[in-house]
């Protein structure tokens, strides 16, 4: 083989190389194409992506402030909530302590009135009893010859009595009487029982009927102490 032939040969074997290496270039081309067009795509869709998440994150944001300002107003709600139930609570129990106040106060004014009849009932049963045992007595001594000596005597304790009376008249006020608010209301008034001995016509008689007064006379002050 001469040397032109090798030099087609190798001619030949250089074209076929181009050749081949061309095919192979323009198919890497076409791939590499074909990648960049994807890494395009892909760098697309990851700035899409950071620009969702940009929006996510300033949505979020702002949802975020709404949930302070929802939270600051629910705060806010439920301190009125708390004043108008402590207000309303206030009112309530002004309102029962007003009930209980007027139920004691009628429950008072109850016990005063039953006070009152009961302290006219009393002292108008001492006047009459004081006035019964005191004609009694006077009736009994002017038959005597010895009513001068102690008519003086008993008009002197009757005139006593009479002042205690009206003494403890002033002072049976309501204010007065209304001191005794723990006493049971039913309690009735004292019983004075006098049971004087039959007169037989003698001094001693009349010294036991005016004992016998003196009695009265101190039933009557114990009774006004209490």
């Amino acid at each position: 083989m001469d040397d032109d032939q090798r030099l087609q040969n190798i001619s030949n074997q250089l074209d076929r190389m181009k050749f081949e290496f061309k095919i192979k270039f323009e198919k890497q081309s076409e791939i590499l194409e074909k990648q960049s067009k994807i890494l395009e795509a892909n760098s697309q869709k990851i700035q899409q992506l950071e620009q969702q998440i940009n929006d996510l994150q300033v949505d979020n944001s702002k949802k975020q402030q709404e949930i302070d300002s929802l939270k600051v107003g629910q705060n806010k709600l439920t301190n009125d909530f708390k004043k108008i139930w402590n207000n309303l609570s206030s009112v309530l129990k002004i309102q029962r302590e007003e009930s209980q106040m007027k139920s004691t106060l009628s429950a008072y004014q109850e016990q005063s009135t039953l006070q009152q009849d009961q302290s006219s009932q009393t002292k108008q049963f001492i006047q009459q009893e004081f006035q019964s045992r005191f004609l009694l007595i006077k009736d009994t001594l002017l038959k005597k010859s010895e009513f001068n000596e102690y008519s003086q005597k008993v008009e002197e304790q009757f005139e006593t009595l009479r002042q205690q009376l009206q003494t403890f008249t002033q002072h049976s006020s309501p204010d007065i009487e209304f001191r005794a608010r723990k006493e049971s209301i039913s309690s009735k008034p004292p019983q004075f029982q006098f049971q004087y001995p039959p007169f037989k016509g003698d001094a001693q008689a009349m010294k036991q009927q005016l004992e016998k007064k003196e009695q009265v006379q101190i039933l009557s002050t114990q009774y006004q102490d209490k």
